[in-house]
């Protein structure tokens, strides 16, 4: 079977049951490649459908990534005046801490 690339060989091995199975959803793949060429071609018929069926299109493939840029969070205009909420004791207690445990 052409469409799920099996080969002649293969195919003689099948069970009947399978094969079936196979043809059926054979023919509903084919029906929906169909299915999508004709709304293709009727979307294209003009310009109001060849929108709608960008949009369309557009919905199916989604949105893979989108790029926005981290601001910095902390900015310091003026590095010569001490930041006030920043607890220095604190700041080299947790230093120490680190030094001592390794962690």
């Amino acid at each position: 079977m052409k469409v799920f690339s099996i080969r002649h060989e293969e195919l003689l091995k099948v069970p009947m049951k399978r094969f079936w199975a196979y043809h059926r959803a054979a023919d509903r793949l084919q029906a929906a490649d169909d299915m999508r060429m004709l709304h293709l071609l009727a979307g294209v018929t003009s310009q109001d459908g060849v929108t709608k069926l960008q949009e369309r299109l557009s919905e199916q493939v989604g949105e893979i990534y989108v790029f926005e840029p981290v601001a910095p969070t902390l900015v310091i205009s003026d590095t010569t005046t001490p930041d006030p909420a920043l607890e220095r004791d604190k700041l080299e207690s947790l230093r120490a801490s680190i030094l001592r445990h390794g962690r």
